[in-house]
């Protein structure tokens, strides 16, 4: 009798199994019809499919699927507007995550919501970089989040040095360590949130292009420097051209853009870019060996009035035969611009557009400020306020334009503007009609804003 019982208690429980297996497999496969519909945009639908599929994973007690459905109720509120039922169900759907230490789907649901200004405990994550460039040494605090597709950098603290490392005498190598080691003491005291992990260090690629021109001064350079840092453990890198644009195309261009569109850096020493293709993990790169500091020393040797013509005959050639290699930069309708000059060029010319992540200019613009610099440059340099109401935001622009009057000289601004010209004038001749050139304020960062995603991207890995 005891042994028939235990039949019978073991047939009831293997068939309690097997009807839960199918309940939730019907509850799963509403959830996921649930998601596709929201996808497809049929709203009403969606939301009878997740919310039938949440009571029943509620009811089989399924947290993992709970947290699911709460996920997907979050996005579809969200597409429909209703801010507060998406802000409960994806707080719900972290909660639940939470409890089943889940850290990968607890980051992804964190850069969800981050995304739509829903605010975690860590929205803003702290970072800090130190480029050694040809101007000199500058360090940038600050802090990120993704938001709307790409990452959104504010900068915190920043300032700069010029030590003439460029010129690669004892006296410049060692201020140049000096004020890297002071830098980084200024990064680290900081509101004591960021860590070393989150500290990059490199040489930009317009100073190692002058390394390799004599042997031994990048191991001089690096060893200075890094004897100066000792608690700095990271290999301080000196990027080529290629390298220093890749990561600038990976921190700086929307992920919507990634594949349709092209970046190029104005920097001091060098002009770099280039674009991404679907099929290979690193960017076709474009460079030319000139930026706004290298190419105003070599104008300032000749007379003004052969500056037109010399560019023309020594500078633009080059640019003309790289752009046309690259097609990348004619055969897309979106080209990203980052660089000094540009932040010179939308400074003077739209002050009311400061606070902008993306400012979009044209050739005329680069045109007309080449024209004021070379015939009215106090003119340029004191740009029209008028369109600005706001107190606060008049005087953040009327600081911004006194900073840049204070970076830029007049002829760093011909030198660059004359670079811009040459770039543009190509890709607009060339490929597609109808091209949107646009000025990306996050360039500003460089490769440092390439750093962080990359890191960003690792720690998610090593949740897998």
């Amino acid at each position: 009798m005891k042994k028939h019982s235990l039949i019978i208690i073991l047939f009831i429980f293997l068939c309690t199994v097997k009807i839960t297996a199918q309940n939730l497999v019907t509850a799963q496969r509403w959830i996921k019809d649930g998601n596709s519909l929201r996808e497809a945009r049929q709203f009403d639908e969606s939301e009878i499919y997740l919310l039938k599929g949440e009571k029943a994973v509620k009811r089989l007690n399924n947290s993992y699927w709970q947290a699911v459905a709460a996920e997907y109720l979050g996005l579809l509120y969200n597409s429909i507007g209703d801010a507060a039922a998406a802000k409960r169900y994806f707080t719900t759907a972290l909660n639940l995550y939470r409890v089943q230490n889940l850290q990968l789907s607890i980051s992804a649901i964190k850069s969800i919501m981050n995304d739509r200004d829903i605010v975690t405990d860590n929205s803003w994550q702290y970072y800090g970089g130190i480029d050694i460039g040809s101007r000199g040494v500058k360090y940038s605090i600050i802090k990120v989040r993704r938001k709307q597709g790409h990452f959104n950098f504010v900068y915190l603290k920043d300032a700069a040095k010029n030590t003439q490392v460029i010129d690669f005498t004892r006296g410049a190598i060692y201020e140049t360590a000096i004020a890297v080691k002071a830098y980084l003491d200024t990064i680290l005291n900081y509101n004591s949130s960021i860590k070393m992990e989150n500290i990059f260090i490199a040489v930009s690629s317009g100073v190692k292009q002058e390394t390799d021109k004599t042997y031994g001064r990048e191991d001089i350079l690096r060893n200075t420097v890094a004897s100066a840092i000792p608690a700095y453990k990271k290999r301080i890198e000196f990027l080529d051209p290629c390298t220093e644009g890749d990561l600038t195309i990976k921190g700086v261009l929307p992920a919507d853009y990634l594949f349709t569109s092209s970046l190029i850096e104005v920097g001091s020493g060098n002009t770099k870019g280039g674009y991404r293709l679907k099929d290979s993990k690193v960017a076709e790169c474009f460079s030319i060996p000139w930026g706004t500091t290298t190419l105003s020393k070599r104008i300032n040797k000749i007379p003004k009035a052969d500056v037109e013509q010399f560019f023309t005959d020594s500078i633009n050639r080059s640019i003309v035969d790289e752009v046309a290699k690259k097609t990348g930069l004619t055969d897309r309708k979106y080209a990203f611009f980052g660089g000094g000059i540009f932040w010179a060029i939308c400074n003077y010319l739209y002050p009311e557009k400061i606070k902008d992540d993306f400012t979009e200019f044209t050739l005329q613009d680069v045109n007309k400020v080449l024209k004021a610099a070379n015939t009215n440059y106090e003119n340029l340099i004191q740009p029209d306020f008028s369109m600005i109401t706001d107190g606060n935001e008049l005087a953040e622009a009327e600081k911004l334009v006194a900073r840049t009057n204070t970076t830029f000289n007049k002829d760093n601004i011909i030198a660059g503007t004359l670079l811009v010209r040459g770039i543009l004038s190509e890709m607009q001749r060339l490929g597609v009609s109808g091209k949107h050139f646009i000025f990306s304020r996050y360039a500003y960062v460089g490769w440092i804003s390439g750093y962080i995603v990359k890191k960003v991207d690792d720690d998610f890995k090593k949740l897998k």
